[in-house]
C-alpha cells in the first residue's frame, strides 16, 4: 500500500503501525493499518480486516475496512457510508448504512475491543460507561462493522 501510494502521490504523507510515518504534516495523510486485528489473524480467526484512512488538513475525509476473507468492503466520506459485499443471491451488492437511534447510553449497545488491552484507569473509566449501557459486547472492531451491516 505504501509503494503505490508513494508512486501515485508523492506529495501525500502517510502514517502507518508497522513503518511508522512519512510527511505526517502534509495537506493529506494516509492512515494504514493492514492488518487490523492482528491477534486474530495469527491465530486463525476471521474477524481481522485491512484499514485504509485518509485525512484532508488533518481531519477524516474517507475511511474504508475490506475483510478479506468474507468479500466484504466499508466505505465512509462524511456523507454517508456503504457496505459492499455478497448479497443473499451471493452476488456482489452494495448498501448504505446506518446508525439506529439511540437516545442514551441506556439503550445503548456499547462495543470494544478486550477490556483486558486497556490500563488500570483507562478500564475503571469504561467500567462506569460500561455500567449504564443497555448491553456490552467484546470482539474486534471488524465484528463491530459486521454487525453494523447486519443491523440494516
Amino acid at each position: 500500500m505504501r509503494h503505490l501510494i508513494q508512486a501515485t502521490f508523492p506529495e501525500h504523507g502517510i502514517i502507518g503501525e508497522e513503518f511508522g510515518s512519512v510527511q505526517s504534516e502534509a495537506e493529506y495523510v494516509w492512515v494504514l493499518d493492514p492488518i487490523d486485528g492482528t491477534k486474530s489473524f495469527i491465530a486463525g480467526m476471521p474477524v481481522w480486516g485491512s484499514l485504509i484512512g485518509l485525512l484532508h488538513n488533518g481531519r477524516p475525509a474517507y475511511g474504508m475496512m475490506v475483510q478479506p476473507f468474507t468479500l466484504e468492503r466499508f466505505t465512509g466520506d462524511g456523507r454517508g457510508a456503504v457496505w459492499r459485499g455478497p448479497g443473499c443471491d451471493h452476488r456482489m451488492t452494495e448498501r448504505k448504512l446506518a446508525t439506529r437511534g439511540c437516545h442514551g447510553l441506556a439503550q445503548a449497545t456499547l462495543m470494544t475491543t478486550s477490556p483486558l488491552l486497556y490500563t488500570a484507569s483507562k478500564l475503571t473509566a469504561f467500567r462506569r460507561v460500561e455500567a449504564r449501557a443497555r448491553l456490552s459486547r467484546y470482539g474486534a472492531i471488524a465484528m463491530l462493522l459486521r454487525c453494523l451491516r447486519q443491523a440494516m
